[in-house]
């Protein structure tokens, strides 16, 4: 099991870390458009339709970075056998498994890796002050 949660933890990083990047991309090229759709030159339904948009786009970054970081973070905790890291992997795995199709497997996959009394002894392992 040892090498399933180095897996995992790589697979968190590289999802989180593509999460933010898409995140940041798209939601700069969006903010872009509406910026300028919202400029005192344009129909002012339309600015006032693009300040609405702003909003509804700040929102979707949000939501993207809140399920993003915390992959990044759980990744890395993961790679170091943290004991918190298998907790967060496991709200994680649960969250995600309601994301079909790739999440889905992915939730699954770390649900049983997280999850088997194995990993559960390798975290309490590294835990321990012996080590």
């Amino acid at each position: 099991m040892h090498a399933h949660v180095k897996v995992l933890g790589v697979v968190y990083i590289v999802l989180g870390s593509l999460g933010v990047l898409l995140t940041a991309l798209f939601s700069s090229v969006l903010l872009g458009v509406l910026t300028t759709a919202a400029s005192p030159a344009v129909d002012t339904d339309a600015a006032a339709g693009a300040t609405f948009l702003h909003i509804a786009v700040l929102m979707l970054t949000l939501a993207m970075l809140t399920l993003s970081l915390p992959g990044i973070i759980c990744g890395w905790g993961l790679l170091r056998f943290k004991s918190w890291a298998r907790i967060v992997g496991i709200v994680l795995a649960a969250i995600e498994i309601v994301f079909p199709p790739v999440f889905t497997i992915i939730g699954a996959y770390g649900l049983w890796v997280l999850l088997s009394r194995e990993t559960e002894a390798l975290f309490a392992a590294a835990a321990s002050p012996s080590n």
